[in-house]
Formats: C-alpha cells, sequence, structure tokens
C-alpha cells in the first residue's frame, strides 16, 4: 500500500526505516476478511480484488516493514511518502465464507502465511530460475483405513496440499498431476519393481509433463489405534465425548522425489504422526477441509505436510536448471521453459547431449556430456523459450531431447 503527499521537487530527502513486525520463521494460520466493491455484477472480478486484499491484511498481520520518505526544502516538510511491504506469502488458502452487502463483496479466507526465506542455498551460487516439478498422485498401501472419516481419495488430495504449499514458491514452479501413480506394488517401494521398470517410468512421465523432477509418494498408514472405540453404540459415543477412549490415529507417509532425466532418486524420506481423531466417524472430513484441520489429527498432520513441502523445496531449489530442447532448426534452438521460470531474453544456458544407457536390456539412467556450446535466449513465452548457439551445431547434431542447463 502507497501513502502519497503532493510533491514538490528540489528538496533534500531524508529516508527513516524502521520495522513494523519482525518477520516470522515459522508458518501460520491467519483468519483475515477482504472486502471489494462488485461493479457491474462482476463477482468473479470483485472476489479476485478481495482475495488480494485479504492477502495483502494477512501479510501485515505476519510480518511486515514500513520505510518512509520525506522531502524538506526550507525547512518545512513538503513530502512524505510511506510505503509498506512484506517478507511473507500465503502458502495455502482456504475459503471460508463469502457474502454481499449493498454491493460490497466480503471474502472471509483462512491464509497459511510463509516467511520468505532469504537465501534458500545459502553459501552456494546457484541460478535464478524455478526447477520444474510435477508431484504426482500418492498411492495407499491399506484402503479399508481410509473408512474413518472418508479419507478415500487422500491419494489425489496430499500432492494437492503439498502444491498449495508449494504454488508461490521463488526456486521451483510446480504442477499437479496427482492421476498419474509410479508403483503398484507397495510394499517395498519403490524399489519393489525393477529398477529397471521404476527408472523408466519415472524419467517417461518427466518427458510427457515437461518437468525436470517428479515427486510421488506411498500412503503407509492411516491406523487408529483403538478400532473399538469408534464403534456405533450408545456407549462408544459417550466415551469419546467424555474423551475417556483411546482415539490416536497413526499418518505415516513415504517422500519421494526422482530427477527426470535419470530416473535416480534423489531423496526419500518417512514422515510420522499420531493424534487424537476425535470426530464422529462416519463424518467425511477430507484433507483439504477447514473442517479436518480443526481436529488435533488434523493440525498434526498440516505440520508435517508443512516439513514435507520445506524438504522438497530444500532439495531441490539448489540443483542445476534442466530442460529439454524440442525443437532444432539450424542454430535455432527450441526448449521447454519460460518466463514462468524465470528465463529472460539475453540469457545464456550450456548445451548437453543426452543419452541414455543400458547394461543389455536394463535401463541404467541417462549420462549428460557438455558440448561446450552456449545458446543465448532471444524469444520467450511463458512455457518455451527459444534462441541462437553460439556455433553451427550440425557438426555435433543436437537434437531433441538433448539438454539445456544453468549451473
Amino acid at each position: 500500500m502507497m501513502l502519497t503527499k503532493k510533491r514538490n521537487r528540489g528538496g533534500i530527502v531524508l529516508a527513516t526505516m524502521m520495522m513494523l513486525f519482525a518477520a516470522m520463521a515459522d508458518a501460520e494460520w491467519v483468519r483475515v476478511t477482504g472486502e471489494a466493491v462488485v461493479r457491474g455484477g462482476d463477482v468473479a472480478t470483485a472476489r479476485k480484488e478481495a482475495q488480494k486484499d485479504a492477502i495483502r491484511q494477512a501479510s501485515l498481520q505476519f510480518g511486515a516493514s514500513i520505510s518512509s520518505q520525506d522531502t524538506v526544502e526550507q525547512g518545512l516538510l513538503t513530502e512524505s511518502t510511506i510505503k509498506v511491504s512484506s517478507d511473507s506469502y500465503a502458502r495455502r488458502i482456504v475459503p471460508v465464507s463469502e457474502e454481499i452487502f449493498d454491493d460490497t463483496l466480503q471474502l472471509t479466507l483462512d491464509l497459511d502465511m510463509q516467511a520468505r526465506k532469504s537465501e534458500l542455498c545459502e553459501g552456494m551460487e546457484t541460478n535464478k530460475y524455478r526447477r520444474h516439478v510435477a508431484l504426482l498422485g500418492f498411492a495407499m498401501e491399506d484402503q479399508t483405513q481410509a473408512d474413518i472419516g472418508g479419507l478415500y481419495n487422500i491419494e489425489r488430495e496430499l500432492p494437492t496440499a503439498l502444491n498449495g504449499m508449494l504454488v508461490n514458491s521463488p526456486r521451483l514452479l510446480v504442477s499437479q498431476a496427482s492421476h498419474i501413480q509410479l508403483y503398484h506394488e507397495l510394499v517395498n517401494a519403490p524399489t519393489h519393481e525393477t529398477e529397471q521398470r521404476t527408472l523408466t517410468k519415472a524419467v517417461d512421465e518427466a518427458r510427457k509433463l515437461g518437468v525436470q523432477f517428479v515427486v510421488s509418494g506411498v500412503v503407509r498408514d492411516l491406523s487408529v489405534r483403538s478400532p473399538d472405540a469408534y464403534e456405533r453404540s450408545i456407549v462408544k459415543n459417550v466415551s469419546r465425548w467424555l474423551t475417556l477412549s483411546d482415539l490416536e490415529r497413526a499418518f505415516v507417509v513415504d517422500l519421494f522425489i526422482h530427477d527426470g532425466f535419470s530416473g535416480a532418486i534423489m531423496f526419500e524420506q518417512r514422515y510420522s504422526t499420531m493424534g487424537e481423531w476425535d470426530a464422529d466417524p462416519g463424518q467425511t472430513r477430507s484433507l483439504l477441509s477447514a473442517e479436518f484441520r480443526e481436529l488435533e489429527y488434523g493440525k498434526k498432520v498440516a505440520n508435517l505436510l508443512h516439513q514435507m513441502a520445506s524438504d522438497i523445496e530444500s532439495n531441490l531449489s539448489c540443483q542445476p536448471f534442466m530442460t529439454r530442447i524440442t525443437r532444432v532448426e539450424g542454430r535455432n534452438v527450441l526448449f521447454e521453459a519460460g518466463a514462468n521460470s524465470g528465463i529472460r531474453p539475453g540469457d545464456r544456458f550450456q548445451i548437453y547431449r543426452s543419452r541414455q544407457l543400458y547394461d543389455g536390456t536394463r535401463f541404467q539412467g541417462t549420462h549428460l556430456a557438455d558440448m561446450k556450446l552456449a545458446l543465448q535466449v532471444g524469444l520467450v513465452q511463458p512455457e518455451l523459450a527459444s534462441g541462437n548457439l553460439s556455433l553451427d551445431p550440425t557438426r555435433i547434431n543436437i537434437q531433441v531431447d538433448d539438454v539445456v542447463v544453468s549451473w
């Protein structure tokens, strides 16, 4: 927000800076109501503006700074400019209510606010580009464990929740493909299937989706510690209401991150927590609902998901930026990354030859060879960019599926 008085030129500028709130290190849920005028019956536009207003308010509550700039002329204050800025962003937005009063739309939201990290790769030199990551579906080892609470769609809701937490990441460009699953035999995933099938499937899906990394996982355990506590009877209902029953429920998930070029696993971690599921066992409370987060169990799961999202970001943000070449015409090369990844005209990249390695019929991964060839970007679109090579590529046969890299 900017508050400015009329400006007179030719003064002495005095600048002062102060902190309004100290930025918080951890995520925090904030409930705010944004407002916007409905003009000409356009409720959709008013809703967008109300959401922006709500996010601005939440940013101020979570952590903001004020800078003021004064202009003094002949000892008199002729101008005062105050600028409010925030180093926080909304990792997840949950609508609560929406009402219209006298042509004013009031939108109440629950916002998961997160302080921006000043440097994700502290002590390292890294490029500015956003690595493209696909969040695939999470398989569930035991479907019957979803009966209590109706968590049947958790395989797709879990990556949706992670997507909401990572969508504003300054280092990752996240897309969701929760309809895709890498694993069919789950007991020992990701290695129960042969290494060849695991590697090739990860590479194939990454190529189809045009991404550098794929994130997947398996929901291992959603069980309750005392199943009889959820039986439907007057005695059990009273016992639950009086909190005399053991209502502890597990949440155990394995997270896997595959490199989209080699198929190799870059990160593997098991996350687990326990919490009370103190709700009617027959009532559906999806992972993405506000009702779910009201439960002690829901709060514990939300904290765990934040840790998963943070681990995804920290493990991938400092990797080299890589993307595939999709077309070669003489010296002009088209590749599948653009303005959304932070690419701008004039940027320079290295070209690497991509070659798949096999041991007999067994896929071993992808070998990248530095071709000592540079590409300078010319045309940039949201999802694509093209540029010219520094040398005539005909002798070294640069082709589709070779790789553009920035270290």
